[in-house]
């Protein structure tokens, strides 16, 4: 009951503040009132958490959303619950263009494009779980660890070559593999040189005991003059005989100092 007050009390705050002067007649008001109302009651029903219903409403009167557009971004988030995706990074993206006074209308053709995205990882992740035999479900850290690849330089292509291209291996170390690669691409390393690393990492395993400060070195190493081919060179000689990044560090001259360890 508290929530619901809670609830209400924030509509009520909401179309106070947020309606223009002009929209006096009554019927348009209780249009709004209403389409509102039932986004958040939508929402709800979808298993939004009250907590973060509540969080929205509060972001868009802070930042004078106008009521039918919050409407629409809450509406979204039902939706994205219906999907069985991992809210989180939604109501980030939400959260994030509302406080840079992003228009609704761009933050929502954002979100629907992630949706995409994000079921479009799902369904390449799941034909990869599939064609391996691998009995588990795909966790919602993985897909997100996988899907917002996407957002850090790989493209759904990229994306697909790499799981029709991948042993089985567990999915966790995919991940890792995959945002490996995701790094590799921003930071405009040779991407054939990038295929071999990454394709030598799989087949070695080399990800699934060692990651951290791994891309780190190959860019403090390019800062310090090494190429692409000498710190290739090096990273498989390291994957193929079972070493560590420290010792790949020492290869390419890299000290712990210059990767933040």
């Amino acid at each position: 009951m508290m929530l619901k007050g809670l609830f209400l009390g924030l509509l009520a705050i909401v179309l106070a503040a947020a309606l223009p002067a002009q929209l006096n007649a009554q019927t348009d008001r209780a249009a709004v009132t209403n389409a509102l109302a039932k986004a958040v009651e939508g929402a709800r029903e979808a298993g939004v958490p009250d907590s973060t219903v509540i969080k929205l409403l509060a972001l868009g009167y802070e930042h004078g959303v106008e009521p039918a557009s919050m409407a629409n971004l809450v509406r979204i988030t039902g939706e994205i619950k219906k999907n069985g995706l991992p809210l989180e990074p939604f109501v980030d993206k939400i959260v994030e263009g509302v406080a840079k006074s992003v228009p609704a209308a761009s933050i929502e053709n954002l979100l629907n494009q992630k949706q995409q995205d994000y079921q479009f990882t799902r369904s390449i992740t799941a034909a990869y779980m599939k064609k391996h035999a691998f009995q588990q479900q795909v966790t919602p850290d993985d897909l997100v660890g996988i899907a917002e690849s996407l957002y850090s330089g790989l493209t759904r292509q990229d994306l697909t070559l790499m799981m029709e291209r991948a042993p089985a291996v567990p999915l966790f170390t995919l991940k890792r593999v995959i945002n490996v690669q995701a790094s590799l691409k921003q930071a405009g390393f040779d991407p054939k040189l990038s295929d071999r690393i990454i394709s030598t990492a799989l087949e070695n395993n080399f990800f699934e005991r060692q990651r951290r400060g791994f891309v780190r070195a190959i860019v403090a190493a390019r800062r310090k003059g090494v190429s692409d081919l000498e710190i290739t060179e090096a990273a498989l000689k390291t994957m193929r005989s079972g070493g560590t990044v420290g010792g790949f560090c020492s290869q390419i001259g890299v000290s712990s100092s210059d990767i933040g360890n």
